[in-house]
């Protein structure tokens, strides 16, 4: 029983080497920001001459085949199957997404919001989920300086990015 134990431990992953290095968390976040935030450009640019909705609809819709190839290619037809809970949670998504997210996102910019307002909006989500870790399920816990650091980058990386509120003036796409 004790070599048991002990055979256990020694397999057991050391939580200390499971931490990525500090540094790719930054540029992963920075990328994460960049190209979250150049969606809301994109689709500033998408509704000025489609409807909001549809325009939407068609990316979600062709981002779906996209991930169906990719995982019918890499692991058979069989890992598309799926239960009917978790088919019943991929229509509550499939419809509140893009519905209710993005499609609010696109039809606010259609109607005139700027995109760069949009983007920084949005990005509040992510800064706002790691901002309340610390009291979740687990009870408190020590936020390093990092984490403090990184919703402010975040909101940074978006704002500065072309098209953004804090860097345009005026037109069509701001």
């Amino acid at each position: 029983m004790r070599q048991e134990q002990t055979a256990t431990t020694v397999m057991s992953p050391d939580s200390s080497s499971l931490r990525a290095p500090a540094v790719l968390v930054a540029v992963a976040l920075g990328i994460v920001y960049v190209v979250w935030g150049s969606t809301y450009l994109a689709i500033r640019i998408a509704v000025e001459d489609l409807p909001p909705l549809s325009s939407g609809g068609w990316r979600f819709f062709l981002g779906a085949l996209i991930l169906a190839a990719l995982l019918a290619t890499r692991g058979g037809v069989r890992r598309l199957r799926a239960t009917r809970v978790q088919l019943q949670g991929c229509a509550m998504l499939g419809f509140l997404l893009p519905a209710a997210g993005n499609g609010l996102v696109s039809t606010g910019e259609h109607l005139g919001a700027p995109s760069g307002i949009a983007a920084l909006l949005v990005a509040a989500v992510p800064s706002g989920s790691s901002s309340t870790e610390p009291v979740q399920e687990t009870g408190p816990v020590a936020v390093r300086p990092a984490e403090c650091c990184s919703g402010s980058l975040g909101w940074s990386a978006s704002s500065l990015r072309p098209g953004s509120a804090a860097t345009c003036s005026s037109g069509p796409v701001c």
